[in-house]
């Protein structure tokens, strides 16, 4: 294991517990943990890399790797499975959990217990506080281009900004003939809303029966750096932007992507960055992959 917050997982939902590297008990090494660029496996995390920790008031951050530890083991696994959780690890590996009702309730510090010992009604620590950074205004990299016809805004809120973010990671698109972006859709309420969006902004776009689009070789050239669908991911400004930013993202890639309470994406990166972006919301997220039998490649 590593020092800092770990991930338990095997196929089927991740989850973060506590983990106690000079303990004596330990993950199994296929874990992952969350990193600046994502979720990485367990094994490959190296000293100097930064992954995900909290500190005793639950505040979320990334912090350097001091050490790293890997013994040999031959026993029993213990397999512990709860509302959302999955864990599989040695008997004495130690779990951070709230303590005893009265004490929670006072805000005392969490309590780590061996996963052998965890009651069976534990309140598990699975959310944490981000250390958010407000994103007030958002100004676009020039590009360089010949003298243009249309004059498009270079700054936009932020609000809105994270609102175009989450449209753009589930139906976005770059045409790079035109040098444009563009958003597909045709439903007429996800209509309305990208329509309203656009025009908050300040951009000049054309509208046609499967969506928008907006000649900008600016926002074109950001956009173009999301990558196609299966390359798509979250930006890190996004990542960092507080709670009521984060829902409008979210909420406008659900409107794209989504599906009641389940995302769906063809980008393991874009994945993982939803499953950051949830865990930062407060859910409790998971993830789950399956190939479809008529498709080919993955």
């Amino acid at each position: 294991t590593v020092c800092g917050t770990s991930t338990c997982w095997w196929p089927g939902p991740r989850v973060r517990s506590g983990a106690t590297p000079l303990g004596p008990g330990h993950c199994v090494p296929y874990g992952d943990v969350l990193t600046p660029t994502g979720w990485c496996p367990i094994a490959e995390v190296r000293v100097g890399d930064k992954v995900a920790s909290s500190d005793d008031s639950g505040n979320l951050d990334y912090v350097q790797v001091e050490q790293t530890f890997a013994h040999a083991y031959s026993g029993e696994l213990v397999v512990y499975k709860a509302r959302g959780v999955n864990i599989i690890c040695t008997p004495e590996h130690q779990i951070a959990r709230l303590g005893d009702r009265p004490s929670r309730h006072r805000g005392a510090p969490p309590i780590l217990s061996a996963v052998s010992d965890l009651p069976a009604t534990s309140h598990l620590i699975t959310q944490f506080h981000w250390n958010c950074k407000p994103l007030d205004s958002y100004t676009v990299r020039p590009y360089p281009t010949k003298p243009r016809k249309l004059v498009q805004p270079m700054t936009i809120g932020g609000d809105d900004y994270c609102e175009l973010m989450g449209w753009m990671v589930s139906e976005g698109y770059c045409t790079d003939r035109d040098k444009e972006f563009g958003i597909a859709q045709m439903k007429p309420l996800q209509r309305t809303a990208i329509r309203s969006l656009l025009q908050r902004c300040g951009f000049l776009f054309r509208e046609h029966v499967t969506g928008f689009n907006v000649a900008a070789a600016d926002w074109w050239a950001e956009f173009r750096e999301l990558g196609k669908c299966r390359d798509k991911f979250v930006p890190q400004v996004i990542k960092d932007a507080p709670p009521s930013q984060l829902a409008r993202f979210l909420w406008a890639a659900m409107q794209g992507d989504g599906c009641g309470n389940v995302y769906y994406t063809t980008s393991q990166r874009l994945a993982d960055y939803m499953m950051e972006v949830g865990l930062n919301l407060g859910f409790s997220p998971r993830l789950r992959e399956r190939q479809r039998p008529d498709r080919v490649g993955l």
